[in-house]
């Protein structure tokens, strides 16, 4: 493992060790799974959340969504959906988280 590698796996350490022993004793999450679209470009036949008539939220309410999580202690956020990659404000979206 590089030095860098090693500084990054131990900071993502420390943080879960923090969110962990918050939610042992404030029974808070940890571990949060935020959907941001439901646009994809795949056909999987076994999907059950691909649906290209639903509307997407707009950028400042899934901001506002990840500032809810992160005061609800959420410290590590997965980004599911259809095909995250495929919303043009992703980006933005995980900067701010």
């Amino acid at each position: 493992m590089t030095p860098w590698s090693v500084r990054k796996s131990w900071k993502a350490a420390r943080i879960l060790a923090a969110a962990y022993a918050r939610h042992l004793v404030q029974h808070t999450p940890g571990w949060g799974h935020l959907y941001v679209t439901r646009h994809c470009n795949l056909h999987c036949a076994y999907c059950f959340f691909r649906d290209p008539h639903k509307a997407d939220l707009p950028e400042a309410d899934l901001l506002r969504v990840v500032d809810r999580m992160w005061d609800l202690g959420i410290r590590f956020l997965a980004f599911h959906g259809g095909e995250p990659t495929l919303r043009p404000d992703f980006l933005r979206i995980v900067r701010h988280a």
